[in-house]
């Protein structure tokens, strides 16, 4: 049988990675892509029958479930995609990711172009000696963005301070998605809630109308 083929758009746009959904149970993703590569056997990964709910296919594709029956999905993500991994992994044989003319080096402006920015919000931290840069699309989708560069945002944090939008134009032109998550709801939207409360003053939230408009200034 040969792989069902995923449009990152989509994937982007819906939060379902063809047929894979983050609303399934640990059964129902098991059934799609059979028996895990790995599992994270650290207790706290444990559901309550003492098995793993933490699950690994490849190198990409990881999800998380509930620790109670039936075992819903909290979360799955693709991972360290700036390594390139992601267009050889075979995701349990049963999908193939197609990028659909992007790159893990097109910019955050890039995917906000391509996929609208009225569905889009960005968070931006500089503080405690990072530098984090998130893209969400909806409520579903999350990404997170990492610098080819890190000496020049290390000079971001270190060297004299500039205007946001000129910090932002620096990530811009160095970032590489380092991952991309996909949340069932209401989930996604209580974590974002959950970052906003959390983080509080020391980020940066914007739209990504207001983002565009920023970095073009």
């Amino acid at each position: 049988m040969s792989a069902v083929s995923v449009s990152l758009v989509e994937f982007l746009q819906t939060g379902r990675f063809g047929p894979l959904l983050n609303s399934m149970t640990q059964a129902n993703v098991e059934d799609l892509l059979g028996p895990p590569d790995g599992h994270d056997e650290h207790p706290d990964s444990r559901n309550d029958r003492g098995q793993s709910s933490y699950w690994m296919y490849g190198d990409v594709l990881e999800v998380s479930f509930r620790r109670d029956p039936p075992y819903y999905m909290n979360w799955f993500q693709l991972e360290h995609l700036q390594s390139g991994s992601a267009l050889s992994a075979d995701f349990g044989g049963r999908l193939s990711l197609e990028l659909d003319g992007l790159t893990w080096r097109t910019p955050p402006s890039g995917f906000i172009g391509r996929l609208g920015s009225g569905n889009a919000e960005v968070q931006f931290e500089l503080a405690m000696g990072h530098i984090s840069f998130r893209l969400f699309f909806g409520d579903d989708v999350e990404m997170f963005f990492v610098s080819s560069d890190p000496a020049i945002l290390q000079g971001e944090l270190t060297g004299a301070r500039h205007s946001l939008a000129r910090t932002l134009r620096n990530i811009e032109s160095h970032s590489l998605v380092e991952c991309i998550y996909s949340f069932p709801q209401p989930y996604g939207r209580e974590e974002r809630l959950r970052m906003r409360t959390v983080h509080g003053a020391s980020t940066t939230w914007m739209t990504g109308n207001e983002y565009l408009a920023l970095i073009s200034e």
